[in-house]
Order: structure tokens, then C-alpha cells, then sequence
């Protein structure tokens, strides 16, 4: 099978970028995903005829498969494999959607999704969650979890007894590191502490972790349900919750407190409708005392009409005279839901609408009154400029010696840039813009240019256009900044770079073998081989650099010496915005070409290597092209090329050797029909030269041409 390693370097042009995308799919095959850690997710139990995607990366902590039904299907499959193997699925108490499941203190998140076009299949992804810091048992039965693996909190039901769901605890906790905690340790620890151990049909009781000194106690609820099942409820115990909150922040202008699981809000501080949420891990009387002391801090009353106030739920009105806010607290297993909301009254909103359109307006009037001064000033100053510019006499002023540009320079000019490539000049001058045009039209004219009548002649800008035959040179000269501005563009500016000029000396570095100038923009190194061999039959390299192309066959003609390359005189082309060499290498014949890009010089290097193309099968006869078909379709297709019609099985070209048809052609283009079954014939063209092999890789958009060699 024949590989193509990825480029080294991310900044690639495009087009090398998707061809070499094609060539990875067509000769790598997918790694499969190995262990980094303790944990491999590939172990987890799968629903059968599950298989791993091809088109995802997998790695030890995170994995997708493609499963042969629909996502509820999947869903259904998935937790019987899981629980088949002791995984058992729960979700955090603030997360309804959330899929999880864990084993001992193992545990994953799962994702069902359908397969784009495909309503036959359906795609599961595992990924560890390596987050459980507070590690709690399951009952092997339990069902209806809902667990927080951040904090000590599980609720479930279980088939177990009153007694057995105990001991079953007590044992797993023990495991744990946790400790019985008996009523006179709490309240020695805990004197304000409410031990309540009676439960109507079950059982309670305590436990405690000693951590770095400090103790962190849990409370163990059993309950017996009409139905038979015990309830299980372990949450931290309320005497160890905090007795009073402290302010956090504000959101959206309303208070937000500590010890929260989440919180936020909705609008901002002068909003007329605005809410604060907040999941707060606090007993209700706690939470509501927060609201009611920093709400009453901020100038709201309690209204006592409408007030209800219970064991698992409160919803109580505050108010001031332009706003009322109401306050609903609900218990969520073993955390107070908090929803503030806040609402201007009528009167008020309408108050601040009103000021704000009229600040709004005064900041309009101002801006308009600012920007109408600024212009008066800048129209009085340039009245004042162009007068005294008008006034001015023309001065008389004598060429630059040696000005390096096609055309004559007056001698002030400064900040001269000329790029002949593009046929662009630019200078500027202490002069006025009627000396500079003066100054051009009398040289230009000496030079043999014609002048035709400019549409602009102002004292403070001055077009003017010249011809001398199909040659074109335009100057817009105009006064800016106190100075005299001079553009210059035309075809009688273009002057044709010198490839075998040297302007700058280049530093090479090394890549992938290849020397490469150091400031180069764009990178793709590339090379063919047998999968496993360890020397490529073909290697090539492709890159730009913002340099000429002078200096750039300077660089390689002095880097490949260095690397024993014999230049070769046959075929050689040197143009100014192309070359073409042939070289001999220690590995084999080898080509350099150059072009251009934009301001850019295009670098295109490529070593042969005959020995080993020849063991891959691959060497075309001398003087002759070689051309190998491949198919990576999932039909059978048909190619018809020089009168010859192969047909080519689906996977052809996928082996560790190329086993597809072959064919030598005399170098030049041929046309070549695709035929695919109920598909539209595809004519499509290849070029091909004198000791070259081509693969022409038939894929779901057609027929991808790729030189091998």
C-alpha cells in the first residue's frame, strides 16, 4: 500500500492541502486507540455489532462507534451491554439530559447521535469522566439515580431491605473512608446541630471523613416505599451546611450568594425586566434569609400579602416605589432552585425610556455640532493652504542624478518606491503640485512622451497622462500633509525582473531534506513509498517565499551544490517569471521550478528515486509514462484511456502493493471516460511526460490524477 506522510507545516496553500487529504484516505489506515492511562475506554462494554468509526479519533479516554439501528435503539442496546457488566446509568441532580454511567469509582459520559443520511444507522460516543473526586457505591439493582460526583449526593431506589441497604452502605463508605458518626461526637463537634435519627419507616445515620483535619459529614437516609423499594438519599449533613450566606456578586443587578453550584441572570442592572438564578447547596430557611437581608439592603420591603413560606418551597414579594421583585425558592434534592426576577413598574419604565432618548439625542446634537466645527475648520484650512499654494510661483526644478527608475525624478524627491514588477511609483516632494507636474511634463515630453489634456489641473492636484506608443504612464500629484504626494503607475514603468540577479541573499533552512529559505510563507513537504518501506521512490517539496526569483535560484543553486547536485544544461528554462531546472542527486534525477505568485516566489522541488520505484513495481520504460488505476469507490467502475477500457473492482489500489491495472503511454495528453453504474459519464484529461508514473484513483467524486513518480 502506498503512503503520503501529512505536510510538517500547518500553512499550506489549499489546493496541496485537499489533494493531500485524498491521498491520506486512500493510503492510511486508521490507528486504532491504545491505552495512555490506567483507564482504556476501548475496555468499555459495547452493544453487539457496534463498530469503531473510521472517520473519528479514537484514544484511550474517548472513542465513537457506528451502531446498525436507530438512536433509540442504541440507547436501548447500550445500557444493556453497560449494565450487563456492573455500569450502571445515573444523572447529576442539575442536569436532566446528561447520559453517565460508572462502575466502582470508573465512570463515562455517552452520546447517541444519527448518522448524517444514513436513518439505518446511528453513532455512540464513550469519553472517560475522569471527575468523580466523591466516589459513592450503587447498589448492583439501583435504579432512578440521580448522583453528584463533585460532592457527596446520591439518590436511588433499590430492591434491597431496610437492614441490608445499611450494612450495604456502611460496608461500601468503610471503603471509602468513611466512619460511623455517632449523636454525641456531632454534638460535641456541632452544638447547634438538630440530630433528627427518627424516620417514619426507615432508618438514618451519620458519617464522617477526616480530611487534612477537617471533617466532612454525610447523612444516610432509608426509606421503605409503599411499593416495596427503599429510597436512598445521602447528601451532606444540614448541621454541617453554612448557617449563613455570604454575598458573592451581582448579576444583572441582583444579589448572587456563595456555597452555589451555578448561578447567573438574564438583562443587566437598567433593565426593566431582569432575573438572577442560582442553585445554591444551603437549607431553604438559610437561602431565604440571604435574600431577605441583601434585598432589604438595597431599599426593598417585604409584602407580607402573598407570602408563602414552607418546608421544601417560598415565594415571596419585595418591593420599592418604582420596581417590584419576587423571590421563589425550591427545594432540588439537596439544593434550594433560586429564581429572582425583577420588574420595573409602568411608570417608570416610561421614565427612563424618555431620559434615555433625550440624553440620546443631546449626544447626537453634540456629535453633529462637533463634526460641523471640525469641518468649517478643516475647509478654512484648506482654503488657506490652496490659496498660498496658488500663489506660489512655479519653481523650475532640475532632475535627480541617477534616480534608479525608468522615468526622471525631480531632485527633492523623497521616500521614493519603485517596484517595476508592478509597474508602480510613489515619491514625495517639498515642492508644489504644480512645480512637480511642470517638472514631468517638460521631461517627459524631452523623452519623446506625448501628453493628452488633463481632466484635472488644480493648484493643490494635478493628473497628467503620457503615451509613446502602446506604453502608458499616468502621475496623480497631489498636495497632502503639507507635502506633495506623487503616484505613478503605468505599462512604461514595468520593468522585467532579472532571474539570474541576486537583489537579496537568502538564508536556507532545513526541511524534510530540502533547504528552504528561512522566510518562507507556506510549506508542504511530501513523498511516496511502500507502506513499511523506509525509503521513498518520490520526494517532493512545495513552498512560497516573499523574495524575487533572482534570489531564490540563487539560494538553491548555491544550497544544492553544497548537497552534491549536478546541475543539468538540457531542458533548462530561466525566464523572469519562471525557471525550470534539471539536476542530478545522490538519489536520483531531480527537478527545481520557480514561478510567481502575486509578490511571491513558488518553489517546487522533486527527487526521484529509480531504484526504488522499481522494486514498488512503479518505473515506467524509459522515456515512456506509466500510468496505475485504483479504485476507492464502493462500485465497480469502468475507464476507458488511450482505445483501452480496464475495469476496476472497488478497494483496487488499497494493498500493500499496487495490484491495479497498469498501462505505458508515449508522454502527452489523453483524454479518459469514467463509467459508473447509474451514473453520467465523466471525460475528463491528463498530461503526462517521459518517465513519469500517474495513478488515476477513481473516488466518490470522480477521478482524482496523482503522480506517483
Amino acid at each position: 500500500m502506498l503512503t503520503v506522510p501529512r505536510p510538517a507545516s500547518p500553512r499550506i496553500a489549499a489546493g496541496i492541502l485537499s489533494i493531500l487529504t485524498m491521498i491520506a484516505l486512500f493510503a492510511v489506515a486508521p490507528s486504532p486507540a491504545s491505552a495512555q492511562s490506567g483507564f482504556d475506554i476501548a475496555t468499555v462494554p459495547r452493544p453487539d455489532g457496534a463498530e469503531v468509526s473510521a472517520s473519528d479519533r479514537a484514544s484511550s479516554s474517548s472513542i465513537t462507534y457506528v451502531f446498525p439501528g436507530t438512536r433509540d435503539g442504541a440507547t436501548v442496546a447500550t445500557e444493556k451491554s453497560l449494565n450487563a457488566q456492573g455500569w450502571l446509568r445515573y444523572r447529576p441532580p442539575d442536569q436532566q439530559q446528561s447520559i453517565r454511567f460508572k462502575r466502582g469509582r470508573d465512570g463515562i459520559y455517552v452520546s447517541f447521535t444519527g448518522s448524517p443520511g444514513r436513518p439505518d444507522q446511528s453513532r455512540i460516543s464513550y469519553s472517560h469522566n475522569n471527575s468523580i473526586q466523591a466516589n459513592v457505591p450503587f447498589p448492583d439493582d439501583a435504579t432512578d439515580i440521580v448522583y453528584d460526583e463533585n460532592r457527596p449526593y446520591l439518590r436511588c431506589s433499590t430492591a434491597l431491605s431496610l437492614e441490608a441497604a445499611e450494612a450495604f452502605f456502611k460496608s461500601g463508605l468503610a471503603s471509602e473512608g468513611w466512619a460511623p458518626l455517632e449523636s454525641a461526637a456531632i454534638s460535641s463537634r456541632w452544638p447547634d446541630a438538630k440530630i433528627d435519627v427518627d424516620v417514619e419507616n426507615g432508618r438514618r445515620a451519620f458519617f464522617n471523613r477526616e480530611r487534612h483535619g477537617r471533617a466532612q459529614p454525610v447523612m444516610l437516609t432509608l426509606r421503605r416505599d409503599p411499593a416495596g423499594k427503599t429510597i436512598v438519599d445521602l447528601r451532606i449533613a444540614p448541621f454541617a451546611l453554612p448557617g449563613d450566606l455570604p454575598f458573592y456578586q451581582d448579576f444583572a443587578g441582583l444579589p448572587a450568594s456563595q456555597h452555589y453550584k451555578s448561578s447567573g441572570g438574564t438583562g443587566s442592572s437598567d433593565s426593566p425586566r431582569r432575573e438572577a438564578t442560582a442553585l445554591i447547596i444551603a437549607e431553604l430557611p438559610v437561602v431565604l434569609a440571604f435574600y431577605r437581608r441583601e434585598l432589604a439592603a438595597r431599599g426593598y420591603q417585604e409584602q407580607a400579602a402573598g407570602a408563602t413560606v414552607a418546608q421544601s418551597a417560598a415565594r415571596v414579594t419585595f418591593s420599592k416605589p418604582d420596581e417590584t421583585a419576587v423571590l421563589e425558592l425550591r427545594e432540588l434534592y439537596d439544593m434550594i432552585d433560586v429564581r429572582l426576577r425583577a420588574q420595573l413598574s409602568q411608570t417608570a419604565t416610561a421614565a427612563r425610556s424618555k431620559a434615555r432618548k433625550d440624553a440620546d439625542g443631546q449626544w447626537m446634537r453634540d456629535r453633529h455640532k462637533e463634526v460641523e466645527d471640525l469641518l468649517a475648520a478643516s475647509a478654512a484650512k484648506r482654503a488657506a493652504t490652496e490659496k498660498a499654494v496658488a500663489d506660489a510661483p512655479v519653481e523650475t526644478l532640475r532632475p535627480l542624478a541617477n534616480p534608479g527608475t525608468p522615468i526622471p525624478l525631480p531632485e527633492n524627491a523623497r521616500s521614493v518606491a519603485f517596484n517595476g514588477g508592478d509597474g508602480k511609483l510613489e515619491y514625495t516632494s517639498s515642492s508644489t503640485p504644480k512645480s512637480v507636474a511642470e517638472f514631468h511634463r517638460r521631461e517627459m515630453k524631452a523623452l519623446g512622451w506625448a501628453t493628452s489634456r488633463s481632466p484635472i489641473d488644480k493648484p493643490t492636484m494635478v493628473r497628467s497622462d503620457f503615451t509613446k506608443g502602446a506604453q502608458k504612464i499616468g502621475f496623480t500629484v497631489m498636495l497632502l500633509g503639507g507635502h506633495t504626494r506623487v503616484t505613478v503607475d503605468g505599462t512604461g514603468l514595468l520593468v522585467p525582473a532579472d532571474p539570474n540577479k541576486e537583489i537579496e541573499r537568502l538564508e536556507a533552512i532545513d526541511v524534510s531534506g530540502f533547504p528552504v529559505p528561512r522566510n518562507f510563507t507556506a510549506s508542504a513537504p511530501g513523498a511516496w513509498a511502500l507502506r513499511g518501506g523506509a525509503v521513498a521512490f518520490r520526494r517532493d517539496y512545495n513552498a512560497q517565499v516573499p523574495s524575487d526569483i533572482g534570489s531564490v535560484l540563487a539560494l538553491y543553486r548555491r544550497e544544492l551544490t553544497k548537497r552534491d547536485w549536478k546541475e543539468r544544461s538540457e531542458g533548462a528554462l530561466i525566464k523572469p517569471d519562471s525557471v525550470s531546472l534539471a539536476f542530478v542527486s545522490p538519489e536520483g534525477p531531480a527537478t527545481l521550478a520557480l514561478g510567481r505568485k502575486g509578490r511571491e516566489t513558488t518553489i517546487a522541488i522533486v527527487v526521484k528515486n529509480p531504484a526504488e520505484a522499481k522494486k514498488a513495481g512503479l518505473l515506467p520504460p524509459s522515456g515512456m509514462a506509466k500510468i496505475m488505476l485504483g479504485n476507492l469507490g464502493d462500485d465497480e467502475a469502468s475507464l476507458t484511456i488511450n482505445q483501452n477500457t480496464f475495469k476496476i473492482k472497488p478497494g483496487t489500489g488499497n494493498s500493500k502493493a499496487p495490484e491495479g491495472p497498469m498501462l505505458d503511454l508515449k508522454p502527452g495528453k489523453y483524454k479518459y471516460t469514467l463509467r459508473l453504474p447509474g451514473k453520467h459519464n465523466k471525460v475528463s484529461e491528463i498530461t503526462v511526460g517521459a518517465d513519469e508514473t500517474w495513478g488515476l484513483m477513481v473516488g466518490p467524486g470522480g477521478v482524482l490524477p496523482l503522480q506517483m513518480y
